[in-house]
């Protein structure tokens, strides 16, 4: 992962936290139901745009290593991550859907 993704899905995740503190203090406090489930769904949204931006920046990586590295087993070894990641992408996506 580059810097800058790097940096950049610190940043989302760091957001996440912060929302998820104040749902915690919301919760401690006892505030509206309905305000907190609303938070709730914000926070797990941004999880799971984090997530897909992970994703996403695996993908293009392994789409450089088996497009340009000249090692075969590299390639092999790359593409057989992004079966992994797809595998786990679509159980997940079952998981989430289904909740």
């Amino acid at each position: 992962m580059l810097l800058e993704e790097q940096i950049l899905l610190l940043a989302r995740l760091r957001s996440a936290e912060g929302h998820l503190g104040s749902i915690i203090n919301m919760v401690e406090t006892e505030q509206n139901c309905l305000k907190v489930l609303y938070q709730l769904h914000a926070v797990q949204a941004a999880l799971q745009a984090s997530g897909r931006y992970l994703l996403q920046c695996q993908v293009k990586q392994s789409i450089e290593i088996v497009s340009q590295d000249t090692c075969l087993e590299k390639r092999c070894a790359e593409i057989n991550r992004l079966v992994d990641l797809y595998r786990f992408y679509q159980e997940f996506s079952w998981f989430t859907s289904r909740a």
